[in-house]
Protein backbone atom coordinates (compact mmCIF):
# COMPACT_ATOMS: atom_id res chain seq x y z
CA UNK A 1 0.00 0.00 0.00
CA UNK A 2 1.17 3.50 -0.74
CA UNK A 3 0.60 6.61 1.30
CA UNK A 4 -2.20 8.82 -0.06
CA UNK A 5 -1.56 12.51 -0.52
CA UNK A 6 -4.29 15.10 -0.43
CA UNK A 7 -3.75 18.38 -2.24
CA UNK A 8 -6.13 21.25 -1.70
CA UNK A 9 -6.49 24.28 -3.91
CA UNK A 10 -8.71 27.29 -3.51
CA UNK A 11 -11.03 28.24 -6.36
CA UNK A 12 -9.13 31.52 -6.72
CA UNK A 13 -5.93 29.54 -7.42
CA UNK A 14 -7.67 27.14 -9.82
CA UNK A 15 -9.16 29.72 -12.18
CA UNK A 16 -6.61 31.09 -14.67
CA UNK A 17 -6.76 33.64 -17.46
CA UNK A 18 -5.10 33.08 -20.82
CA UNK A 19 -3.03 36.21 -21.46
CA UNK A 20 -3.26 35.79 -25.26
CA UNK A 21 -7.06 35.55 -25.50
CA UNK A 22 -8.25 36.99 -22.18
CA UNK A 23 -10.48 33.93 -21.66
CA UNK A 24 -10.70 32.07 -18.35
CA UNK A 25 -10.38 28.38 -17.60
CA UNK A 26 -9.33 25.76 -15.08
CA UNK A 27 -7.63 22.39 -14.73
CA UNK A 28 -9.03 19.85 -12.29
CA UNK A 29 -6.79 17.11 -10.90
CA UNK A 30 -8.78 13.88 -10.75
CA UNK A 31 -6.22 11.59 -9.14
CA UNK A 32 -4.67 8.58 -10.84
CA UNK A 33 -6.10 5.77 -12.91
CA UNK A 34 -5.71 2.04 -12.19
CA UNK A 35 -2.22 2.02 -13.76
CA UNK A 36 -1.06 5.07 -11.81
CA UNK A 37 -1.27 7.63 -14.62
CA UNK A 38 -2.40 11.10 -13.55
CA UNK A 39 -5.87 12.10 -14.79
CA UNK A 40 -6.91 15.71 -15.39
CA UNK A 41 -9.91 17.56 -16.74
CA UNK A 42 -9.29 20.88 -18.45
CA UNK A 43 -11.91 23.45 -19.44
CA UNK A 44 -11.24 26.76 -21.16
CA UNK A 45 -13.07 29.42 -23.10
CA UNK A 46 -15.08 31.14 -20.36
CA UNK A 47 -15.68 34.86 -20.93
CA UNK A 48 -15.59 35.70 -17.20
CA UNK A 49 -13.93 34.33 -14.10
CA UNK A 50 -17.39 34.04 -12.54
CA UNK A 51 -18.53 31.71 -15.36
CA UNK A 52 -15.42 29.54 -14.96
CA UNK A 53 -15.93 29.40 -11.19
CA UNK A 54 -19.55 28.32 -11.62
CA UNK A 55 -18.48 25.42 -13.85
CA UNK A 56 -15.56 24.48 -11.57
Amino acid sequence: MTEAQVWTMSVADAIVQDPATGLFGFRLEMGRDHVGIRVQARRTGFATAKAATAEY
